[in-house]
């Protein structure tokens, strides 16, 4: 065979290949239009750019049905669209089409009566002209009804209107209609219906009959012939990145400062400061006060936001705890300053090394020390100085309420191409080992560090035989509110305790731990029933690490509900003031509780993948939060209300029958956690006052 007659023949048999490969795709084809120049591409859920769209283009992807393409001699949907259940080619909507259908990538084609991009707007048809009634019209979600005027009947295509007899003799309150020759019959619009006469319409509680579902922070009321879903109680409208959202006005907070002895004796004139978190990372003030010599303190503070209450004053060591105040509920804090417990007079000397041992008054302090270099201290040579010491045991959860939460506060910079966080970025830390030190000149005048010095603290056994050789020195920052890496220290032993050794440059509290970042979450219901159909509001659950040191507490909401944010793997124990504690360990993928649940701060950068784990606490009714009746001694009346409010938040005042000042005592008290009198009851009675003074005088 000639060479000519072969191409020939492989020619034929090329274009019947492919027309047997166009009759295996049916699909028309289109003829494709190329964008505007500086227009971006909506394809596969994502804007492509013009330079994106030339790369895409040189792949040879060639369209050749409807969302079907041919790359090369691949058959696969084009850009855009994804195949469906049954195989075919679907366009893809990054946004729900909510009253339509998607036809094209990122394009909705809405039903009738609805309009928007995602068809989630109501089309007024009521306000266009052509007017599609003929006499009233009124609209409605979606769609519209038509009304006639007294003495018309609306005819079957239900836009028109034609005179009749009968429905005027009717007199309809809104609207008639013949249902057959000579019949009339009165309707009303949505939202109303038919009272008993038959002519007049009464309003339909769509609220009470539970046909409404409001979002989440909404409730339903009831308006005449409709209804609308308006924010709860203590909530407001406010516009928030374009979005009309419920959010909590600003609430009344009660702060209670204590010694957190046996008594839990009040502390009056304590500085108190509410921080925040603006943009861009860091605290900012919302409001200071102090409290009276009740120790108490009311301030006002913005609802549902993450805060930061700190509390200090001389001779007291600063604390601080994490809260977030919620609208119609009772928002206290109870804020615990301990004191130092070792104090060492020292005669300085500027050429020497200055080393001070604390071992008198705790078995946790026999491990303690603090070692200045020469010129360490900006005093004066041969001057007397007061250093003050305070261990803190880690394993002890009543110890850890003295110490500020342990809300760590570093900095992050990381480029953007990661899309990673940048600027500062809140992590929880896992102490273990605490200690604050005070250096203090004659007059009580701080005093300055120009270098940096050593401390010794004592730390939990757990880390003995793990092989960690160094740990994060971590300085709470007052300003602040957090605490911040300053140091790395070695991990040693001494007199037979493991210690964390390290250079510090500051006075205050220091911790020696490691931050956590990947959290589990424990959600915690509190309930009067099995069923929860009577939770428990106010109530208060302390959390405590079992195998890392960590102590928080949280109250429950309207709900009964309150959350707790917890290491990743760790082991914590819930301990509510009534009924049994309860150990949970944390399991499963990273996860954290959402905001307004009385949440602990946290990373918001923080992925969460896995869900919280759910704990419901049963306790009896005759364990409700209540402080009981207040003592009352010699002289004492109740101001007010004699009866008396007991339950959490309640406060008492008194005062003496003569009108004279009290010899001891508090005259106003509050019921705070775990039902628990603030304060210490008045006594006006100067020989009852007196008695009791030479009592503990005599005591040995």
């Amino acid at each position: 065979m000639k060479p000519a007659t072969v191409c020939g023949v492989l020619l034929v048999l090329l274009l019947v290949l492919q027309l047997s490969l166009a009759r295996r795709h049916p699909y028309k084809k289109h003829r494709r239009s190329s964008p505007k120049r500086g227009r971006k591409t909506y394809t596969n859920n994502v804007y492509y750019s013009p330079k994106v769209v030339k790369k895409l283009r040189a792949q040879k992807q060639i369209e050749v049905g409807h969302g079907l393409c041919r790359y090369g001699a691949r058959y696969d949907c084009c850009y855009g669209w994804d195949r469906n259940e049954y195989g075919d080619c679907k366009p893809v909507c990054r946004d729900a089409c909510v009253h339509g259908v998607c036809t094209m990538p990122g394009m909705c084609t809405c039903h009738t009566g609805w309009r928007g991009r995602t068809c989630n707007k109501d089309f007024n048809e009521c306000g266009h002209k052509p007017r599609p009634c003929q006499h009233r019209c009124m609209n409605s979600r979606g769609s519209f009804r038509c009304y006639c005027n007294h003495g018309y009947s609306l005819q079957p295509d239900g836009t028109s209107c034609a005179k009749s007899l009968v429905c005027a003799l009717r007199k309809c309150q809104f609207m008639c209609r013949e249902v057959k020759k000579g019949v009339p019959e009165c309707f009303c619009p949505e939202g109303l219906e038919l009272g008993p006469d038959g002519r007049h319409c009464v309003d339909v509680d769509e609220c009470a009959l539970g046909l409404v579902t409001c979002p989440r922070r909404r409730v339903c009321k009831n308006t005449f012939g409709s209804h609308m879903c308006v924010c709860a109680e203590g909530l407001s409208f406010k516009y928030v990145d374009g979005r009309l959202r419920c959010l909590g006005a600003d609430v009344q907070m009660t702060i209670v400062v204590v010694d957190p002895k046996d008594t839990e004796e009040p502390i009056g004139d304590a500085q108190v400061r509410i921080l925040s978190e603006p943009k861009g990372g860091g605290t900012s003030v919302v409001t200071t006060g102090r409290t009276d010599q009740n120790g108490l303190l009311m301030l006002t503070v913005p609802s549902e936001k993450p805060l930061i209450i700190v509390a200090s004053k001389d001779g007291f060591l600063t604390n601080a705890v994490t809260f977030e105040a919620l609208p119609g509920q009772k928002n206290i804090a109870t804020l615990r300053l301990m004191v130092y417990r070792e104090t060492e007079d020292v005669v300085y000397n500027r050429e020497e090394v200055t080393r001070i041992f604390f071992e008198r008054r705790s078995d946790l302090n026999d491990a303690s020390s603090v070692i200045f270099p020469p010129g360490a201290l900006l005093m004066d040579d041969s001057e007397r100085a007061t250093v003050s010491f305070r261990g803190v045991d880690v394993s002890r959860d009543r110890v850890l309420q003295g110490l500020p939460e342990l809300v760590g506060s570093i900095e992050e910079n990381i480029n953007q191409v990661d899309f990673e966080f940048e600027g500062t970025s809140r992590i929880n830390l896992e102490a273990y080992g605490a200690a604050a030190v005070d250096i203090r000149a004659p007059g009580n005048r701080p005093v300055g560090i120009s270098v940096t010095f050593n401390i010794s603290i004592p730390l939990a056994e757990d880390l003995d035989g793990t092989g960690v050789m160094a740990l994060e020195g971590w300085h709470f920052d007052e300003d602040r509110g957090v605490w911040v890496q300053e140091a790395i220290g070695e991990i040693r032993r001494v007199n037979g305790r493991i210690t964390w050794e390290g250079p510090v440059s500051r006075t205050g509290w220091w911790v020696a731990g490691r931050p956590w970042r990947d959290a589990n979450c424990v959600r915690v219901r509190v309930c009067f029933d099995d069923d929860c159909n009577r939770p428990v509001q106010n109530a208060a659950i302390r959390l405590a690490g079992r195998d890392y040191g960590y102590f928080t507490q949280r109250y429950t909401d309207s709900d009964g509900y309150t959350c707790f944010n917890i290491r990743r793997g760790g082991t914590v124990q819930l301990r509510p003031c009534f009924g049994a504690e309860v150990v949970v360990a944390g399991t499963g993928q990273p996860a954290v509780c959402r905001r307004g649940m009385g949440a602990q701060w946290f990373d918001p950068h923080q992925r969460s993948t896995g869900q919280c784990k759910d704990v419901k606490i049963r306790i009896s009714e005759f364990d409700v939060v209540d402080c009981g009746v207040p003592q009352l001694n010699v002289g004492v009346a109740r101001v007010g209300d004699v009866t008396g409010d007991s339950s959490f938040g309640a406060n008492v005042t008194y005062r003496c029958d003569d009108s004279s000042n009290p010899y001891g005592g508090h005259l106003t008290r509050m019921c705070h956690s775990c039902g628990t009198w603030s304060g210490s009851p008045p006594r006006c009675d100067p020989y009852e006052t007196a008695f009791e003074s030479f009592a503990l005088l005599d005591a040995p």
